[in-house]
């Protein structure tokens, strides 16, 4: 019996000094528990204060400077909480933090398919398709313009027609009523959940509940993918050459080409399933989410939201819709905009990238195949840098015209958000036009806005009563 107590001891032992002397071996930050890390930290700040991951990091910040190394249980993050340090890393020496890191989560998921997790060949190839075909279809033109706003005012057309049953009122409920992995998963799932811990009691139940989330929405898409073929091989759906009608066409016909000489490369439908997804849950719900935080700030500051609708209709008018031309000639609406994008920040831990050689951040030496990454939620509360960052100030986007650089909701460097211009397009014109047409007003009272999800990777606002009032 003694024996095996020793056995046990010496087995602690030598975890705990292995742990201490790979924590020797990064930027300092934090004291971390083997096994543990920072965790412990986190879901109390959570549980006892309220508090997210980016504030508990943002104290961090205060006490141990702009990078820092957190503990996500056995693994280690090195974490760029400064702007400046953060265009240096991932924007000047872009090139050597430009792989993703595999997080085994991740890894077990997604098995690298997709546009956002994919690496090496895979990802430069399907990357480079995905921004010729962005392009093709209007991506940064007045094209794209056009579809958010026809898309736009076929629905407010449909709901019009409800206004006017409901003597000029509608109350909605900004709360998302899809689930997807992304949502579901939290910072404990991310940092434990691996090949081994799968098969866990309490974490193998997690990761069952998580992957048959993610394969419900991949499953459909699928589905719609052979429904597709079936289409156009009943000649129901006709696929051109050259005139694809979406993304999926466009993706098709890319395979067609690749089979017909012999070199499918990275293409397949399993790829396009999964970049769809990311498509969806990348930029549909991060884009549907950040929409729903600025009407939440419009409800609380009604005088922000009255002098943001008179500007509109004085540059505007009443019966004009809101264009990005005119965007110049808007910059209390812009201001607003920059501020819900500032405020809200969606991810509360942005996706974690691998040091591709030996090399410099923030002055700390970090070896090749460390993790690391920009936390744009922290860069985003800095007291330094935003006064009163907590509160919902558009003015200083006008004051100093220089902060506007530093809100980077979309990221930085090689791995930016490939539909950051279609995102910022759709955030800007359809808030703009909403206020410019709408009262938004919350009838229960004070919605929640400083909260959400936050200890989920998504920041999500509350459930809220909104109530649309038509101008």
């Amino acid at each position: 019996m003694l024996s095996l107590g020793c056995l046990v001891a010496t087995l602690l032992a030598f975890i705990v000094i292995e742990f201490y002397v790979r924590r020797s071996q990064y930027p300092p930050g934090p004291f971390p528990i083997p096994l543990l890390g920072n965790l412990p930290s986190f879901v109390a700040r959570y549980y006892f204060s309220g508090h997210g991951p980016a504030d508990v990091m943002l104290t961090w910040k205060r006490s141990h400077g702009n990078v820092f190394t957190v503990w996500f249980g056995p693994l280690a993050l090195v974490a760029v909480t400064d702007y400046d340090v953060a265009v240096q890393t991932y924007v000047k020496e872009g090139d050597v933090h430009a792989k993703r890191f595999e997080v085994s989560l991740f890894t077990l998921l997604r098995e690298g398919y997709g546009l956002v997790l994919s690496n090496g060949t895979r990802w430069q190839e399907q990357r480079r398709f995905a921004l010729r075909i962005f392009k093709d279809f209007g991506y940064g033109k007045n094209l794209m313009q056009e579809r958010i706003l026809q898309e736009y005012q076929v629905r407010m057309n449909e709901l019009n027609k409800e206004f006017e049953g409901n003597e000029g009122k509608l109350t909605f409920n900004p709360e998302p009523n899809l689930e997807y992995a992304l949502r579901e998963f939290n910072i404990v799932d991310f940092a434990l959940i691996n090949e081994f811990t799968k098969k866990l009691p309490i974490l193998g139940r997690r990761f069952k509940k998580i992957k048959k989330i993610q394969e419900k929405p991949v499953q459909f898409i699928l589905k719609q993918i052979e429904k597709r073929k079936a289409d156009i091989a009943s000649g129901v759906h006709i696929l051109q050459e050259g005139v694809p009608q979406d993304f999926l066409d466009a993706y098709l016909l890319e395979m067609r080409r690749r089979e017909k000489m012999g070199d499918m490369g990275e293409f397949s439908e399993k790829q396009v399933s999964f970049a769809i997804l990311d498509a969806w849950q990348a930029g549909m719900e991060t884009t549907i989410a950040t929409i729903s935080w600025g009407f939440a700030y419009l409800v609380n500051h009604v005088g922000i939201q009255q002098k943001m609708r008179e500007e509109l209709l004085r540059v505007v008018g009443k019966n004009a819709t809101v264009e990005m031309g005119h965007k110049l000639d808007l910059p209390y609406t812009s201001a607003v905009v920059t501020e819900t994008h500032r405020l809200s920040q969606i991810l509360n831990i942005n996706l974690w990238r691998e040091a591709g050689r030996d090399c410099k951040i923030g002055g700390h030496p970090v070896k090749k195949g460390t993790a690391n990454a920009v936390m744009i939620a922290v860069i985003a509360k800095d007291e330094t840098v935003f006064n009163q960052p907590e509160k919902f100030k558009p003015e200083r986007f006008i004051e100093d015209k220089t902060l506007e650089q530093k809100v980077v909701p979309f990221s930085l460097g090689k791995r930016q958000c490939l539909g950051e211009g279609l995102a910022r397009a759709e955030v800007f014109l359809i808030l703009a036009n909403i206020v410019k047409d709408y009262r938004l007003t919350d009838e229960d009272g004070t919605v929640d806005w400083q909260h959400g999800s936050d200890f989920g990777f998504l920041k999500m606002p509350y459930a809220a009563n909104i109530t649309f009032e038509k101008l």
